[in-house]
C-alpha cells in the first residue's frame, strides 16, 4: 500500500509485552514484512499508555497481564484520550480467564491472539501470516475516543425505542441469522443487551473466532444479556429468545426436521478459510426459510457472509448490512451491499429495535 505522495507507507508498532522471549518472537515475525516497523517495547501497563501517547503509532499489540498496571486499564486510558488500534496477544487464550480477553474488547481493543508458540510448531507459518495480515488491516482504521467505561454504563438505555426502527416489510420472519468477524463481540453486546428475553425468535450467529474462544465469549455475553446466549448442540432445536453460537472448526447450519428449525453441524472444508463459515450458515437458513428469514452482516474483514446474504435477498428474505460510520471493520458489510444483498445499511444502535419490530409482527401475524 502507497500513501498519497505514492510512498510505500510503513505502519509504526509499539509491541507492549514484558516477556522478553515473547517480545522478541513477535517482534522477529512482524519484522518479516517491510510494512511495518517496530518503533518500541512497553514493558509494563504505565509504559504502554506513556508510549501511545509519546511515540504515537499506528497499531499496539498488547498483553493482558503486565506489571505496575494491567492492559485492561491500559487500554481503557488510551482509548479515552488518544485512541490507537490495539490487538490483543495474550496467554489467556490458552487458559479458562477468557473473560478477562471480553473485558479488553468492551473497553476497545479491536481483536485477539493467542501469544506465539515455538518457531517450530507445525502452525507457526500460518500464525506469522495472520498476525502481519491482521496488524495490516487493523492499522488503517481511524478510531474515535470513547467515553470513560464508567459514564457509557451509567448511559447504557435498556429500553428499546421500537419507534426508532427503519422501515420494514410486513412479512413475517422465523429466524434471525447474523454474521460478524472482527469488532463482532462488541458490536453483538451492544445489540443482544438491550433486547428483551421475552423476544419471540431464535437468533443464530456465524462469529469469526479465535478456536477455545467460544465458550468465553457466550458466558460473557450471558452475564449482560437477557437473552439466553448458548453454543448449539448437533440438531437441538431452536427457540424463540435463545442466541446460539456453533461449536469449534465446525459449519453451523439450519434445517428443519418434522416441521421444526434445528441446529446441525457439519465438518466439510473450511470455505474462504473459515470454519465456521457465515456463508454456508446463511445459505443453509435461506433454503431452509425461504422468505421468512432476516439475515444481517455486521462488522468484520473480509467477504464471508456476503453470497449467503445474497441468497436470503434472493428467496425473498429480509437482509440489513451494518452501515460504514458504524463498523469497526467496513470490510463484509461492504462487500455484501455492494453486490446488493442488502436491503438496507443500519447504524448500529438502529439493528436492535429494527430486530425488535420483525419479532413483534411475527407475533401480530401467526
Amino acid at each position: 500500500m502507497t500513501n498519497s505522495s505514492g510512498q510505500h507507507k510503513v505502519r509504526r508498532v509499539l509491541i507492549a509485552e514484558d516477556m522478553q522471549t515473547s517480545y522478541h518472537i513477535l517482534k522477529t515475525i512482524i519484522e518479516q514484512s517491510p510494512d511495518f516497523e517496530i518503533i518500541g517495547q512497553a514493558r509494563d501497563g504505565l509504559e504502554v499508555v506513556g508510549k501511545a501517547l509519546e511515540l504515537k503509532p499506528d497499531i499496539i499489540t498488547m498483553d493482558i497481564h503486565m506489571p505496575k498496571q494491567s492492559g485492561l486499564v491500559a487500554i481503557e486510558q488510551i482509548m479515552t484520550r488518544n485512541p490507537i488500534p490495539i490487538v490483543v496477544i495474550s496467554e489467556h487464550t490458552r487458559n479458562r480467564e477468557e473473560n478477562l480477553v471480553f473485558e479488553a474488547l468492551e473497553r476497545g481493543a479491536i481483536d485477539v491472539l493467542a501469544k506465539p508458540g515455538s518457531v517450530m510448531d507445525d502452525d507457526f507459518a500460518v500464525y506469522a501470516r495472520t498476525l502481519r495480515q491482521k496488524l495490516l488491516a487493523f492499522s488503517e482504521i481511524k478510531l474515535v475516543k470513547r467515553r470513560p467505561r464508567f459514564l457509557e454504563k451509567q448511559e447504557k438505555t435498556t429500553e428499546l425505542e421500537i419507534a426508532s426502527a427503519p422501515e420494514q416489510s410486513d412479512k413475517p420472519v422465523e429466524l434471525v441469522v447474523l454474521g460478524a468477524s472482527a469488532g463482532g463481540p462488541e458490536a453483538l453486546l451492544s445489540i443482544l443487551s438491550v433486547m428483551s428475553d421475552a423476544f419471540p425468535l431464535p437468533i443464530v450467529i456465524g462469529q469469526h473466532i479465535l478456536n477455545g474462544f467460544v465458550d468465553g465469549m457466550v458466558n460473557w455475553l450471558n452475564q449482560q444479556c437477557r437473552l439466553t446466549v448458548k453454543v448449539a448442540m448437533d440438531h437441538e432445536r431452536l427457540r424463540p429468545g435463545v442466541v446460539y453460537f456453533s461449536q469449534d472448526d465446525r459449519h453451523l447450519l439450519v434445517d428443519r426436521v418434522n416441521g421444526e428449525l434445528q441446529a446441525v453441524y457439519s465438518d466439510a472444508p473450511p470455505v474462504k478459510g473459515f470454519r465456521p463459515s457465515i456463508d454456508r450458515l446463511l445459505a443453509s437458513a435461506a433454503k431452509t426459510c425461504a422468505g421468512h428469514l432476516l439475515g444481517g452482516i455486521l462488522t468484520g474483514m473480509g467477504s464471508d457472509g456476503a453470497d449467503g446474504l445474497r441468497q436470503i435477498y434472493e428467496l425473498g428474505g429480509e437482509t440489513f448490512v451494518q452501515d460504514e460510520a458504524t463498523s469497526l471493520i467496513y470490510g463484509m458489510p461492504a462487500v455484501a451491499h455492494d453486490m446488493g444483498a442488502a436491503k438496507q445499511q443500519l447504524a448500529l444502535d438502529q439493528i436492535p429495535a429494527y430486530l425488535c419490530s420483525f419479532g413483534r409482527l411475527l407475533g401480530e401475524k401467526v
